[in-house]
C-alpha cells in the first residue's frame, strides 16, 4: 500500500505544478537516475578491479614461487659442481697448510665468480622489470 499512497501524492502534487516546472523536475529526476546508475556501475567496476588485483597477486607470488625454487635448484646444481671440483684427494695424514691455502684460494675465487654472476643477473632482471 505505501506504493499506491505514494503514486497518490505524487500525482497530486504535478497536478498543481506548471508544465514547465513539472518537466524541469522529470529532467532534474533523470539526471539523478543516471548519475546513481554510473555510481552503480562504478561499484561493480571497483569489485571487479579488487578481485582482479587479488588474482594479479596470487600469479606473482605462484611464478615468484616457481622462480624461487628454479633459482635454489640452479644453486645447489652449481655448489655441487664447486665442491666436485674443489675437493681435495683423501690423504691418510693432517692436511698441510699449502692445501689449505690453496682450498681458501679457490673458496674466495669461487665467491667472486657467483658475485658477477649474481651482479649480473640482478641487472638483467632490473633491466626487465624496468622494462615492464
Amino acid at each position: 500500500m505505501p506504493y499506491f499512497q505514494a503514486k497518490d501524492g505524487y500525482s497530486k502534487l504535478a497536478e498543481n505544478l506548471s508544465t514547465n516546472t513539472f518537466r524541469y523536475i522529470l529532467h532534474y529526476l533523470e539526471a539523478v537516475r543516471e548519475r546513481k546508475r554510473m555510481c552503480y556501475f562504478a561499484s561493480c567496476w571497483e569489485v571487479a578491479e579488487s578481485e582482479r588485483r587479488e588474482a594479479l597477486a596470487v600469479w606473482m607470488r605462484e611464478e615468484s614461487k616457481v622462480d624461487y625454487l628454479k633459482a635454489e635448484r640452479d644453486s645447489r646444481w652449481l655448489l655441487d659442481i664447486f665442491s666436485q671440483r674443489l675437493s681435495l684427494p683423501a690423504y691418510d695424514s693432517a692436511p698441510d697448510v699449502t692445501n689449505l691455502i690453496a682450498v681458501r684460494d679457490g673458496d674466495k675465487r669461487s665467491l667472486r665468480r657467483t658475485d658477477a654472476q649474481l651482479a649480473i643477473l640482478k641487472d638483467h632482471a632490473n633491466t626487465v622489470e624496468g622494462a615492464r
